[in-house]
């Protein structure tokens, strides 16, 4: 599978920050060649819209995505060779 092969051999990050009462914050990065952030930016939606019921929206640039959930937002962008994956509740994930 695309994902654990990526997660196993390129270089990552994960980031989780909570406020009290609040809903966490989280972004993972992760180094990828432009082939593999394809893959990213157009098979993480089909994973994750039927889990949450929401629909990505491509993002005007084109270089990510957006999916607004019940509880909050998750977000796909692509910044220079890292692809950026983040969740937060509320509202927009990557500010």
């Amino acid at each position: 599978m695309w994902v654990l092969e990526d997660l196993v051999q390129e270089e990552s990050y994960l980031e989780i920050r909570a406020v009290t009462n609040q809903q966490p914050n989280t972004v993972f990065a992760i180094r990828l060649a432009t082939a593999h952030a394809g893959q990213w930016l157009t098979n993480l939606p089909v994973v994750l819209e039927p889990l949450t019921g929401a629909r990505a929206v491509i993002n005007p640039d084109q270089t990510g995505w957006s999916l607004k959930t019940a509880t909050g937002f998750i977000e796909l962008s692509r910044v220079g060779d890292w692809t950026l994956v983040a969740a937060a509740g509320g509202q927009s994930a990557v500010r």
